[in-house]
């Protein structure tokens, strides 16, 4: 009895640690601010309309026909950061339960709630530590609903595939199909990384499947395949896609595309998998690894091409959210979209772990006694805390970067509405102060002129000049 208790207490314990450790990703969520795409789909909105703005996306930007149904009714739409910020929150708490329900469907009945209550932070923690693009992924709301919503989505579509393989009774697996079936839909629309993934997976899972034998499971991922692949069509085939190909003139090179897919391929998963978050959290997953594997008999008879396929499946994913941007402009400036290939290549390295597992290859000592797994637990801890995203996390609230870019934001928004009122032309508003290093799209300067154009417009202004820069002031 005591040790049970004892078991409950450190559960508990570190299922505060890393709560407390993810908790100051969330508290920068109050400092969210709207810029560059968020003021101008909700321009175009309040211009056109909703649907007509949906229709135009489709015909004249982009086939993203999931995620444009979001990024037109973001909370700027009727001009509340309050509501935009509270998304901004939320997102967080998507993401943790997500991943929740990933790992109850991969468990099963190996680990029950409190445990997978701890996964699933520890590795939401290790995924806000090393996340490519996090102030993307989170604080703007047009890549929150693009990228980040997209892994989140996955991961449940993903969990209710599996328990639709679960079930006992055949209408109950045809619902639970159908299901992921109309989920799947929605998570190839929201972007092309995701609809890569998702038309990957499914296919690979289907081949396996049928080369197993298994009729039920072939059925079940075929319907998928098809849904995702039809889906994946309507986002390809958009007309949008030329028009907005026709800005980037270095697309579609080949050997350029490939070498440098390639290339960033090495240089993330080589990130990747040193990180010290990812690998403290390796090594205290491989107990409860070994439980899952000895609850399941799926993972102790995986054939060989199965095993290999899952050891491979982590790297395979990152070339799928790379390659894309390079074929498509010719560069790989927007990390929001590898950041998508992350959220799967966590996934898949904690399969691959189980089914290592499975096989048993993990020695003996690499089960650490539990004062050594006390000390990981408090070394993982500290490392979302004060590592990778977290230490610029960290840094932009204790330095009060982030609340003094905020406030500068809302002055200028606040000038922007007196030059409006009075007529002003043009209205100079000053310079921004440095921008933090997370609550900021990364692509957009926050003094570029078309972001400044964008705010502009936006509260009403088509004359806005940015005040001279210090060093050019003539004295």
């Amino acid at each position: 009895m005591i040790e049970v208790q004892t078991a409950r207490e450190k559960v508990v314990w570190i299922s505060t640690a890393l709560a407390v450790a993810i908790a100051p990703f969330v508290i920068l969520a109050a400092y969210a601010y709207p810029t560059a795409d968020d003021f101008d789909y909700a321009m175009d909105t309040r211009l056109e309309g909703y649907w007509p703005a949906f229709s135009h996306q489709y015909t004249g930007w982009n086939g993203r026909f999931a995620s444009n149904v979001l990024v037109l009714a973001n909370p700027m739409v009727p001009g509340s950061t309050t509501v935009y910020r509270m998304v901004a929150g939320g997102m967080f708490a998507v993401t943790i339960v997500a991943i929740y329900v990933f790992i109850r469907a991969i468990a099963g009945s190996a680990l029950d709630r409190r445990l997978t209550a701890v996964c699933a932070l520890a590795w939401c923690g290790v995924y806000l530590a090393g996340v490519p693009a996090l102030g993307e992924n989170f604080y703007w709301y047009t890549g929150a609903v693009t990228y980040q919503l997209s892994s989140v989505l996955l991961l449940a579509q993903v969990a209710l595939f599996v328990r639709a393989l679960r079930q006992r009774t055949a209408i109950d697996r045809f619902t639970s199909v159908a299901l992921a079936s109309v989920l799947v839909v929605f998570v190839v629309g929201m972007n092309e990384i995701a609809m890569l993934l998702a038309v990957a997976f499914y296919g690979a899972f289907t081949v396996f499947a049928a080369l197993r034998g298994d009729r039920r499971a072939t059925t079940a991922s075929l319907v998928c395949f098809a849904a995702a692949a039809a889906a994946g069509l309507a986002v390809w085939l958009a007309p949008g896609n030329a028009v907005r190909a026709a800005l980037y003139p270095a697309k579609h090179d080949l050997v350029r595309s490939v070498a440098m897919t390639a290339m960033q391929t090495v240089r993330f998963g080589a990130t990747w998998v040193t990180a010290g978050t990812l690998l403290l959290a390796t090594l205290l997953f491989i107990p409860l690894a070994e439980r899952i594997a000895a609850t399941d008999p799926f993972w102790r008879e995986l054939t060989r091409r199965e095993f290999i396929a899952l050891l491979s499946a982590p790297f395979a994913a990152i070339p799928l959210g790379i390659f894309p941007a390079f074929w498509a402009t010719g560069l790989l400036g927007q990390h929001r979209t590898v950041s998508v290939a992350y959220a799967a290549f966590l996934a898949l390295w904690f399969v691959a772990t189980l089914a290592v597992a499975g096989r048993g290859l993990i020695p003996a000592s690499a089960a650490a006694p539990a004062t050594v797994r006390s000390a990981l637990a408090c070394a993982l801890v500290v490392a979302i805390a004060f590592t990778g995203n977290g230490y610029t996390v960290m840094t932009d609230l204790l330095t009060g970067r982030a609340r003094q870019f905020a406030q500068a934001l809302d002055g200028r928004s606040a000038m922007l509405a007196v030059c409006r009122r009075a007529g002003t032309r043009p209205c100079v508003v000053p310079r921004l102060p440095d921008p933090p290093r997370v609550t900021f799209v990364s692509d957009a300067a926050a003094d570029t002129e078309w972001t400044v154009q964008s705010h502009a417009r936006y509260l009403g202004v088509s004359d806005v000049e940015l005040a001279p820069a210090p060093n050019n002031v003539r004295h």
